[in-house]
């Protein structure tokens, strides 16, 4: 009766010892998942629109409205992106808890994703806030022509 129950005992280790295995090659097949993912993210650019000027040096409304969408999907893909990059990094951090040893590594990736989206807002921003200086530019007129009063005088 002693030899099952330290059998027992024995195998009821052996299983807990045996679910924890695999959380490694899980949590480094997820990260793989997650540097693929932000790969695509890095790559999520806003469309470079060239605004056109028109002969009376006004700035053509399509090319900015064209921007403004350029900006508005390149937000929406890399927040698509970034969803399933937390997802991720929400299944990794169920395999941290379950091995330690990877809680370390998981804090090191989660800074650089926070870092990338950073930087991409940074960038975003910069490319909203000049598309806002275009819109509300003054138009300049046509070049001041300095001479164009000189002929009336030349006949008095």
């Amino acid at each position: 009766m002693k030899k099952r129950s330290v059998l027992v005992g024995l195998l009821v280790l052996c299983m807990l010892i045996l679910g924890g295995c695999g959380e490694k090659e899980k949590f480094d097949k997820a990260h793989a998942e997650v540097m693929q993912l932000m790969k695509q993210a890095v790559a999520v650019k806003a469309e470079n629109v060239k605004v056109r000027t028109n002969k009376d040096f006004t700035y053509n409304a399509e090319d900015l409205q064209k921007q403004d969408e350029a900006i508005s999907a390149a937000e929406q893909k890399n927040q698509e992106i970034m969803d399933q990059v937390n997802a991720k990094l929400k299944e990794m951090e169920e395999y941290a808890e379950s091995d330690s040893s990877l809680a370390p590594q998981l804090e090191s990736i989660k800074t650089a994703v926070e870092q990338r989206e950073k930087q991409w807002q940074q960038g975003i921003a910069e490319r909203k806030s000049i598309a806002n200086m275009l819109k509300q530019a003054v138009p300049a007129g046509p070049p001041s022509n300095p001479w164009k009063d000189v002929s009336k005088f030349k006949d008095q």
